[in-house]
């Protein structure tokens, strides 16, 4: 282990820390269709939600003594696409950043825009040597499932990344408690790489950021 002291804006976070053994690009692919500004159960909207959970892990991951293994990104999506935060090692990411979905054209949901985006990134990374173990884990999160019937389109982009052993994804459907959509709910389970180990149903920022580290950390695939 090192000693290092590093500074984050007025964050300063010093410690032992884990020599560098692995590289762990973590991936953020939300929803930012119209509906995500709808209220959450505990009255934030859902965006609003995801923001607060996303700061919270991405502060938790810097905090760690394994800090040095990983690196993060953040991709939004509608019906388009674009990544809204590059890819950024743990102790540089900016935890007072702005990490609510925005919408990219206004449209309906496609969740392959954004494992399409997603896909392009990992490989990437994966294709650039660091002389450590590389691994990506895409954590996709939707309120529905594909409009448009671009679900099938979702499907085959989906089943392109899952042949690589080195991607992981992880997928969870954002509902309203009391609410069951059981076609979202098994899009969602379709789409990551272990219907079993790899959805969760989430509902407020604290089950979002529980499933968000449980996927980063590998508790949801072991």
């Amino acid at each position: 282990m090192d000693l290092i002291r590093v500074s984050n804006g007025d964050q300063e976070i010093s410690g032992l820390v884990e020599s560098r053994m692995y590289s762990q690009l973590g991936m953020f692919v939300c929803d930012g269709s119209g509906s995500m500004s709808d209220l959450a159960l505990n009255g934030m909207r859902k965006d609003t939600c995801v923001a607060v959970a996303t700061s919270e892990v991405l502060g938790r991951f810097q905090a760690s003594t394994k800090r040095e293994n990983f690196c993060f990104t953040v991709v939004t999506f509608d019906n388009q696409a674009r990544q809204t935060m590059p890819v950024t090692a743990a102790m540089d990411v900016d935890l007072y950043a702005d990490y609510t979905p925005q919408p990219v054209a206004r449209g309906g949901t496609f969740i392959g825009s954004g494992l399409e985006i997603a896909g392009s990134i990992a490989n990437e990374f994966l294709n650039t040597d660091e002389g450590v173990p590389k691994s990506v884990v895409i954590v996709i999160l939707s309120d529905g499932m594909d409009t448009n019937g671009s679900d099938t389109e979702t499907l085959r982009i989906a089943r392109r990344l899952k042949e690589n052993p080195k991607v992981t994804i992880c997928a969870c459907y954002f509902a309203q408690r009391g609410e069951h959509n059981p076609d979202a709910e098994q899009h969602l389970r379709n789409i990551a790489s272990n219907p079993a180990t790899c959805y969760k149903t989430v509902y407020d920022p604290e089950t979002i950021r529980s499933f968000f580290i449980a996927s980063l950390s590998g508790g949801l695939r072991r």
